[in-house]
């Protein structure tokens, strides 16, 4: 296993990286550009101001991140171009800009993964597929959005998260054939749940949201359903009925 000791290290071989220490960096952290990756963080802290705490540069498959905390820089982990990456037992905070970035990856996982106190949003998702945000992860106290998928992500599931006290809302979908399911959002800055005008086929099962500022949740596709609501809990909603009837149920 390769001890990692400085910033601005980059990984060009594929194998197992453990970093030693807590790493204060004045630019990037850890940059990976190499396939077939292992990166344990030994629960160390790497802070910085600017640049990228973690990154994947794509093409690369086969990469796993885990135990690490990062903290500050502009975006904390940055995955991009990738495929098969996944990240667990993390925390991102108080970056600049977004917490964790996804841009035109496939199969991305990430798992008991918190995002707190970013500057925009605490993931977001551009461009990518088929990742999993999964059971235990925490989207609190991020400026923007708790999560954010734009237009160009499908096949995606958020399963089992929380989003709150966000600045704007909680979890934003704007893009189609999406599943979310299990998820809370909660005392958001405007609403838990949304759905963008044009974003359709995307499933929603079981979500609870409550407190939000403006929605618990909301659907822009109405009144026609693009969507599929289910076993929704939550007070308000913009269509005005609550729980009663109409699309968002």
């Amino acid at each position: 296993m390769t001890k990692i000791e400085s910033c601005s290290y980059t990984i060009h071989s594929a194998g197992m990286y453990r970093i030693s220490d807590d790493l204060s960096c004045e630019g990037h952290g850890i940059i990976i550009k190499a396939s077939n990756v292992r990166l344990n963080g030994g629960h160390h802290r790497i802070s910085g101001t600017t640049g990228t705490g973690i990154s994947v540069k794509g093409p690369r498959t086969d990469v796993v991140i885990n135990n690490v905390l990062v903290q500050g820089f502009d975006t904390g982990i940055r995955v991009e171009g990738a495929s098969d990456v996944l990240v667990m037992n993390a925390t991102v905070e108080d970056s600049g800009l977004d917490g964790i970035d996804v841009l035109g990856s496939v199969d991305v996982t990430l798992r008991n993964v918190t995002a707190s106190g970013n500057g925009l949003n605490g993931l977001a998702l551009f461009d990518s597929s088929g990742v999993l945000v999964r059971t235990g992860g925490g989207y609190d106290l991020n400026g923007a959005d708790g999560i954010f998928v734009d237009e160009d992500s499908y096949d995606n599931v958020i399963h089992a998260v929380f989003a709150r006290g966000n600045g704007n809302d909680g979890i934003e979908v704007d893009g189609d054939d999406n599943l979310l399911q299990a998820n809370a959002a909660e005392e958001n800055g405007a609403i838990g749940i949304r759905l963008a005008a044009g974003a359709t086929d995307n499933v929603l099962l079981a979500n609870f949201a409550l407190d939000n500022e403006k929605y618990d949740m909301a659907d822009f596709n109405l009144p026609a359903c693009r969507n599929t609501w289910k076993s929704a809990r939550f007070e308000t909603d913009n269509e005005g009925d609550g729980r009663k009837s109409g699309c968002i149920q």
